[in-house]
């Protein structure tokens, strides 16, 4: 077998294991980039919130933005959303309509996190406080 041969296989072997995720479920070519359904609920300061919009940003697995990959974006409606994500690590980003005001932890420095996993209809739950 040739050296180029080689160097080809084993590259291909190493993004085959990547891509299974060592030890996570495994994930195949088709659904790369294909959105999954999931749903869920957020909370302000205790509460459903009434009203708003839910970002999932897609990032690395040290939560750095991926910029050109397309952010998932949805409604919330009386504390509940439901909308088709890509798979992968996400930072969540939440903003309220114009009668909600939400701090920047929760959406333009949002320190809250999902991962949405292998072909699973998710179910997360989000507590912001408005101040």
């Amino acid at each position: 077998m040739s050296r180029v041969k080689q160097i080809t296989v084993a590259f291909v072997v190493s993004m085959l294991l990547f891509i299974a995720g060592c030890g996570q479920q495994q994930v195949t070519v088709e659904e790369l980039g294909s959105a999954f359904p999931i749903k869920g609920t957020v909370n302000l300061d205790g509460r459903p919130m009434s009203a708003g919009t839910i970002k999932l940003v897609p990032v690395d697995k040290d939560w750095q933005p991926l910029d050109k990959l397309p952010i998932d974006e949805g409604s919330i409606e009386d504390g509940r959303f439901q909308l088709n994500v890509s798979l992968g690590y996400k930072l969540v980003e939440i903003y309220g309509d114009d009668s909600v005001t939400i701090p920047e932890q929760f959406n333009t420095q949002t320190t809250l996190k999902a991962y949405v996993h292998h072909a699973t209809e998710d179910v997360f739950r989000f507590d912001v406080k408005s101040k």
